[in-house]
């Protein structure tokens, strides 16, 4: 996998995960709730960085590094108000740590690092990021949804949907910076479509990030710098859609 002789190969990544939870329908079957409590022992966590090999040559390898805690709990409901409505709700708590986080980088000054360092007056720096939240691990998350069916007397009908996500404060870069984390947010999508009889054919329109939220979805550092760069998720995006079925 590296343009070298002195760096081996690398383990796959492995998680044992742990559940327990309670499915239930109640009024008839119009109201669904569904409970459950997890817990994820993740290992082996493979990272791609600027290292050495045994020759003290500049290399990218992928090495396991990483050991991580997940446990929470997940709230799901699904609820017919009427024979035409349908609320959805799902919300999840995830406490979240990595337990062993430890690597080393080539001496190049002292790194852009939220990790602890030792190591400044060696070839060697050790990059320590033991104790801290994992990427991608919002604390809490909210999905929010709602579907008015309109029917027609011709046997069509007309949809609306609207749905809403939440997240808490997330890291989104494997460099634990200030400057990688992703403030709390809300985002909105919604659609109108109009179903033909029998569903032959459709045609929506749509808004997603209906508000325009500037979401950082992931970040790195370039090469030795000190740069950031980071990947946006999706401004809003509104347009038609159609289909049909033969």
């Amino acid at each position: 996998f590296f343009f070298s002789a002195h760096d081996g190969p690398y383990r796959p990544e492995s998680i044992e995960a742990f559940t327990i939870g309670t499915k239930n329908r109640f009024l008839s079957n119009r109201l669904q709730l569904n409970v459950e409590a997890f817990y994820w022992l993740y290992s082996d966590q493979q990272i791609s960085f600027i290292g050495e090999d045994s020759q003290r040559n500049f290399i990218l390898p992928t090495r396991n590094v990483g050991r991580a805690e997940f446990k929470g709990v997940e709230v799901e409901t699904e609820f017919l108000v009427a024979e035409n409505t349908l609320l959805k709700a799902n919300v999840q708590y995830v406490n979240a740590e990595y337990t062993s986080f430890q690597y080393q980088i080539p001496n190049q000054g002292p790194p852009v690092t939220g990790c602890s360092v030792s190591g400044l007056t060696s070839p060697s720096i050790t990059l320590d990021c033991s104790g801290l939240r994992p990427p991608n691990a919002p604390e809490w998350t909210l999905n929010l949804s709602a579907r008015q069916t309109v029917p027609l007397e011709n046997g069509s009908e007309i949809v609306l949907d609207a749905r809403t996500h939440f997240q808490s404060k997330t890291l989104v870069g494997l460099n634990f910076l200030e400057r990688e984390t992703q403030p709390s947010y809300w985002t909105a999508d919604a659609s109108v479509t109009y179903f033909a009889p029998e569903k032959r054919f459709f045609v929506s329109a749509f808004v997603n990030n209906a508000f325009d939220e500037t979401v950082i979805t992931a970040t790195n550092l370039v090469g030795l710098g000190t740069f950031s760069v980071g990947q946006l998720n999706n401004p809003r995006t509104y347009g038609l859609r159609a289909g049909f079925q033969f």
